[in-house]
């Protein structure tokens, strides 16, 4: 499945640390719960009844959670945003440097940013 964050990717105003960081870089012992929160909060909504098994059975792939911790479509919503925010972070890392990880996101020919979930 392919979602077009196009709207999320060119917002100056969303800043993937807020949604995904780590104590080690912000220095912070609280960041697990606060990006957590920021996700839970966000505008962006993509999950939906349409997509929310397929999304759903993409987490479950991970094997960190279980199908009754994924139930909620907010929360749902909210682990996809801090993926999107993972993968951004990642997308540009790449652009700069061309040997480094390759995220799950693209740019098409009409300029149009889209994640993959899926395998």
């Amino acid at each position: 499945m392919e979602l077009n964050i196009t709207e999320l990717f060119n917002d100056e105003t969303f800043d993937t640390l807020d949604y995904q960081d780590s104590i080690a870089s912000s220095g912070n012992q609280n960041i697990g719960e606060l990006t957590w929160r920021n996700a839970m909060n966000s505008e962006y909504i993509y999950v939906n009844e349409d997509n929310a098994e397929e999304i759903r059975d993409y987490f479950l792939g991970y094997g960190a959670w279980s199908e009754e911790e994924l139930s909620d479509n907010k929360e749902l919503n909210a682990l996809l945003i801090q993926e999107i925010a993972n993968n951004m972070q990642s997308y540009n890392e790449t652009r700069e440097d061309e040997d480094a990880y390759a995220s799950r996101i693209y740019k098409s020919e009409d300029n149009q940013y889209y994640i993959y979930i899926g395998e």
